[in-house]
């Protein structure tokens, strides 16, 4: 009611209402407009990353500069191990990294966008265990995805190159769909993730497309 009664006063004054999801009252949907935004870019990431060398430089100038040097020489494949999280998450994945593995270790920053991707209850992350070699037969699709790798490198993404959107695999039961989709996350050095449209489905009007947006 009280939300109403602002928005009828005729001023340049706006309510701004933060929140992870959307969720509207019903009543209240034509006072609103939804502004979406997107996860942290590479140089939003560069800025926590900065926040934090100067947070351990106040501490150690020495373990500071041996993390600036490590920060350069694998910018690409830190900033890629946190994509897709928010900057708190970021931080919190990249700070435990350096206060359990004094260093920016992928693999303990993968782990914890493991945790936080379990927590969200939609996607299951895989673990890169196969390899192409794996994959019996499939000579053409496998020749494919070979020429495709080179779209994955920071240079061609620089060079204008279209990143690979996606790959449409089907055939009967037994065929080795799955087990090639994990060679390929493998292959191309990425995470797995797996989503179940069954966990989509919700009761109630609204449910699910919220979920489909998460």
């Amino acid at each position: 009611r009280r939300i109403k009664t602002f928005a009828q006063i005729d001023s340049m004054t706006m309510i701004v209402i933060t929140g992870h999801s959307l969720s509207i009252p019903p009543g209240l949907n034509n006072l609103f407009s939804v502004l979406d935004f997107p996860y942290p870019n590479k140089s939003e990431i560069n800025g926590t990353v900065k926040s934090l060398l100067n947070a351990v430089g106040k501490e150690s100038s020495k373990f500071e500069k041996s993390l600036m040097k490590q920060f350069k020489e694998n910018e690409n494949e830190i900033i890629g191990s946190v994509n897709g999280l928010t900057l708190t998450e970021a931080q919190k994945a990249l700070s435990k990294s350096v206060v359990v593995h004094r260093g920016f270790d992928t693999n303990a920053i993968l782990g914890e966008k493991k945790q936080y991707i379990r927590q969200r209850g939609t996607l299951e992350f895989y673990e890169p265990d196969l390899t192409m070699d794996d994959v019996g037969g499939l000579a053409n699709m496998r020749s494919w995805l070979e020429r495709r790798k080179a779209v994955f490198d920071p240079k061609a993404r620089d060079f204008g190159l279209p990143a690979l959107k996606g790959t449409l695999i089907c055939g009967i039961p037994g065929g080795g769909k799955s087990l090639t989709a994990k060679a390929i996350a493998s292959f191309y050095g990425i995470p797995l993730l797996k989503l179940d449209f069954g966990t989509l489905f919700r009761s109630h009007i609204g449910e699910s497309e919220e979920m489909a947006r998460d």
